[in-house]
């Protein structure tokens, strides 16, 4: 159970003020404290990232019961607020349905007869949720968690959207009318993607490709500074960038496919050389709490700085919270530039019910895919000014500006 509240770390809110500059819009982002939830993480990430031998064509959404990054959406006329999650490793737009049941019984519910712009569409949508975990898990915790793996289903409809105080006259969405048990204590309603159309399900247009292609955009591109630590604000910043949250130039990495945002991966380092020399692609995905590897790759890791494997969770590994200071610092390689995230960067520390606990911010996983894959989540992003760039298939990071112990840059040689 403690590594499960380790897992489910820091809760990232986006809040409804908007100070609009053109068609730049600013979204601020506040940092709350976790709590405990009982789903587990690693086993819908898994799903995640093995959406092509999903049926249905779906993409399975992730658990974001770690560090979530909550935005206000209005839907329909007159208004229907939603409390979504921005995630750049999916790609459609979904809200529950008044049809929802007992699992949707906390969340705010769309009602498409109170809306006059509601426009019917009507086709069926499904998204897979909570199968194919075994292989990282293990038939003893998937026997365990059965009861709770279902689908997420619904059905699409149409109507005005405003993201931000931007506003797409017909967005396609889901209705979902069928949520999975999990989602009942989750903090928010749905989940607006911010990957490419490439990977919808049903090749639904997002949000940002109808703002992109309505010019309604100073550039197709996005931006996120994110707190560090509870109480701070940070910012998304829709449509470009903001040269007073970062210092130096943007390092530009060009996309490697345009439907994650995944980019070429060069190494990883502890200080005892390349650990991931068989990784050549990662993906940057807002939606996923750690840096996730191949578990033979993050083992090693994990022995290098001195992590130990949790017992109850494959692929997790705990740290003694003494020994954090005496830890190696850890540098990623992609685009001809190393970053670097020091201990009390990939560490994460939290008090719960009065016990401090710590853990790794790195966990293993090995995903049904043609190559292996590291996904670099809010462990990263959080540590560095990122831009995401649709326009041009490249995704940009800088250092950012005003932070003590801000993570570094250097261009390898």
């Amino acid at each position: 159970m403690a590594g499960i509240r380790m897992l489910l770390g820091v809760t990232v809110v986006l809040a409804v003020a908007l100070i609009v500059n053109g068609s730049i819009q600013r979204v601020p982002v506040y940092m709350q404290e976790p709590r405990e939830v009982h789903a587990n993480p690693m086993q819908v990430l898994y799903n995640k990232y093995n959406a092509r031998a999903q049926p249905h064509g779906a993409i399975p959404i992730s658990d974001f019961a770690n560090a979530q990054y909550y935005g206000l959406i209005k839907v329909g006329e007159p208004f229907q607020s939603f409390r979504v999650v921005f995630d750049t490793g999916s790609a459609n737009l979904w809200v529950p349905s008044k049809e929802c049941g007992y699992s949707c019984t906390l969340k705010t519910r769309y009602d498409h007869n109170e809306s006059r712009s509601y426009v019917k569409d009507g086709r069926d949508f499904e998204i897979r949720y909570g199968s194919g975990a075994t292989k990282v898990l293990g038939t003893a915790f998937q026997a365990r968690t059965k009861c709770l793996t279902s689908d997420l289903q619904g059905y699409l409809s149409k109507d005005q959207l405003f993201f931000g105080e931007l506003r797409v006259k017909e967005q396609t969405f889901a209705e979902i009318t069928e949520e999975p048990f999990q989602w009942v204590l989750s903090r928010f309603d749905g989940i607006l993607g911010l990957a490419f159309d490439s990977i919808a399900v049903m090749k639904v247009k997002t949000p940002m490709s109808h703002l992109i292609e309505t010019k309604m955009l100073d550039s197709g591109m996005f931006s996120f500074y994110l707190p560090d630590v509870p109480g701070s604000t940070g910012e998304l910043i829709i449509g470009g960038v903001d040269s007073r949250l970062y210092q130096g130039e943007i390092a530009w990495t060009p996309l490697a496919t345009r439907d994650y945002w995944r980019i070429p991966f060069q190494g990883l380092d502890a200080g005892q050389g390349n650990i991931f020399a068989e990784c050549s692609r990662a993906i940057m995905d807002s939606g996923t709490s750690l840096i996730v590897g191949p578990s033979t790759e993050v083992a090693i890791l994990a022995a290098s700085v001195g992590a130990t494997a949790n017992p109850i969770m494959p692929g997790v590994y705990t740290v003694d919270c003494t020994k954090i200071a005496s830890m190696p610092p850890v540098t990623i390689t992609f685009g001809d530039k190393d970053y670097t995230l020091f201990p009390t960067q990939y560490v994460n520390v939290q008090t719960i019910l009065g016990q401090t606990q710590c853990m790794l911010g790195f966990a293993g996983m090995d995903f049904n895919t043609p190559e292996k894959l590291l996904i670099l989540g809010d462990v990263f992003l959080r540590h560095y000014y990122t831009v995401w760039d649709m326009d041009n298939g490249r995704f940009g990071v800088a250092k950012l500006k005003g932070r003590k112990h801000a993570a570094t840059i250097v261009a390898t040689m």
